[in-house]
């Protein structure tokens, strides 16, 4: 496993571990909580959320993309994989405590569904953490490409063609307001700018060394630019009724 993808990803874990200890008001201590881990990738944060709760199951469409040992016993042996699309888990209803879904909604065919489904499987009072790009961030943060993501598909496709990378963009972020309906079942708390003012805590990286003066700015500064921040991270709760609250 490449030493810096493998650092990254704990500080991502990290980051939702502080978020959850900072943000949510469970009763009791998360070692006695279950957690979904959505496209978990390479496995590395499932891995690192193991070390904070009862139990960890870590979903993704392919085996051969977990690069951490399926014999890899953790602590009483409460974290494993699963082969499974996001929007058919293969849980009960109300049957999960807290679910990671970290920089997956974009990658979705059916993005409805897959926040459909967390609902369903979340127990009421359940938590999510859902983090991904902005559709009209500058600098798309798959290609590195400004303007990417604004771009009709067609127009998309050239651009990459342009500079010999994949011949499709198959990435589909959306906007705020667009991501706020997906959610709207939710109690929602964006958490964005608190992040931002708090780099260190929560592991942000920052290639261009905006953070450093970002953090200084009160968040009421911030909000107006919501629009064009590379990066949503919410905190969704289902409410005990059926809708929000």
């Amino acid at each position: 496993m490449n030493k810096t993808i493998a650092a990254t990803r704990r500080q991502q874990a990290q980051k939702i571990i502080n978020l959850v200890r900072d943000f949510i008001n469970y009763d009791d201590d998360l070692q006695q909580k279950t957690c979904v881990d959505i496209g978990c990738g390479n496995g590395e944060i499932s891995f690192n959320l193991a070390g904070v709760f009862k139990s960890v199951i870590g979903i993704e469409l392919e085996t051969r993309r977990i690069l951490v040992n399926h014999n890899l016993t953790y602590q009483n042996n409460h974290l494993q994989f699963m082969v499974a699309d996001g929007s058919i888990l293969p849980f009960s209803s109300g049957s999960v405590d807290f679910v990671v879904c970290a920089q997956v909604y974009e990658h979705a065919k059916d993005q409805k569904g897959l926040i459909n489904e967390i609902w369903r499987v979340l127990k009421p009072n359940g938590y999510c953490f859902l983090s991904g790009p902005n559709k009209f961030a500058i600098l798309e943060e798959h290609y590195f490409l400004p303007f990417l993501s604004w771009l009709p598909s067609k127009l998309a496709n050239s651009y990459l063609k342009l500079f010999k990378l994949t011949p499709i963009y198959d990435i589909h972020p959306l906007s705020y307001s667009k991501l706020l309906g997906l959610m709207d079942n939710f109690i929602i708390d964006d958490l964005t700018f608190k992040l931002i003012t708090k780099p260190d805590r929560y592991g942000m990286s920052d290639r261009f060394g905006i953070l450093n003066i970002l953090k200084h700015f009160p968040i009421r500064l911030l909000v107006p630019f919501r629009g064009i921040v590379p990066n949503f991270n919410f905190i969704l709760r289902k409410s005990v009724n059926t809708g929000k609250e």
